[in-house]
């Protein structure tokens, strides 16, 4: 079931409700996203950055016996290790594809994510504000800075007709900012957080999960029995609770790892 974000409690307000559920956890596995989760978006994908703040409370919680801390992204997992730069925590890149052995990539998929790269750039040169970036596994198409979905957008309609030319080797993931282009063995990030827990946690840790976009929603279903948290502007969701922004992310993982001493 989904609901305005705006109609859900902030997480701040509803603390006394989210401490009792973590009091009585075991132990807590904690999924993270990254960009507007982690750190605030920037104009460019290199343009970002984790605050001190940020970095600290995390090296303090994958220090935590009872806590697990994985931070899964649409980023390639290196990069994500690299910009954070916290041992301890679990990366999952290309939004939980790629785990630790690189994925393999069939021929057919390969090709066409070639194809589609090439097609892609043809089609949006009219259009000099959007960006597409080689991820050599997917594809991602940037909306120009500042920009979100819009009811009739020529862009996303555009991106939808050009990637429909590539099925079944490749699918569309639509976020609030822009597009992915991916293999269709690549997992939504719900099956990805739900096989990481049954490999990963122990049986009764408790799922927490904080994410921003449309890519989240999946993760938020599946870990409906857990705390939900959406982060940024108001929209439907299926998240428990929300915050304003990333700068409000540090103290709410402090305010959790409080509760867990």
């Amino acid at each position: 079931m989904t609901a305005v974000s705006g109609a859900i409690p902030h997480l701040f307000d509803a603390w006394d409700q989210a401490r009792q559920i973590i009091r009585h956890a075991s132990h807590v596995a904690l999924f993270l996203d990254f960009d507007g989760t982690l750190v605030p978006l920037g104009r460019t994908p290199d343009q970002v950055r984790l605050t001190s703040p940020t970095r600290r409370v995390l090296r303090r919680l994958v220090r935590n016996p009872r806590v697990r801390v994985w931070v899964i992204s649409g980023r390639r997992r290196e990069e994500l290790r690299q910009r954070l730069g916290v041992e301890g925590v679990r990366y999952l890149g290309l939004y939980g594809w790629e785990r630790g052995v690189r994925p393999s990539l069939p021929a057919p998929a390969r090709n066409s994510l070639r194809r589609a790269k090439i097609l892609l750039a043809e089609q949006l040169s009219r259009y000099p504000d959007v960006s597409i970036e080689d991820k050599r596994l997917s594809i991602t198409i940037h909306r120009p800075y500042g920009s979100t979905a819009a009811r009739r957008d020529p862009i996303a309609s555009l991106v939808r007709e050009v990637s429909g030319h590539f099925k079944p080797h490749l699918k569309l993931i639509e976020n609030l900012r822009g597009w992915e282009v991916i293999p269709v063995g690549c997992p939504e990030k719900g099956l990805a957080v739900g096989e990481e827990l049954a490999h990963f946690a122990p049986r009764d840790a408790l799922p927490v999960y904080l994410g921003d976009d449309l890519s989240d929603e999946p993760a938020f279903a599946a870990l409906s029995r857990g705390l939900t948290i959406l982060v940024g502007c108001p929209r439907r969701t299926r998240a428990h609770y929300r915050l304003f922004g990333p700068w409000e992310v540090p103290r709410a993982l402090a305010r959790l790892e409080a509760n867990l001493t």
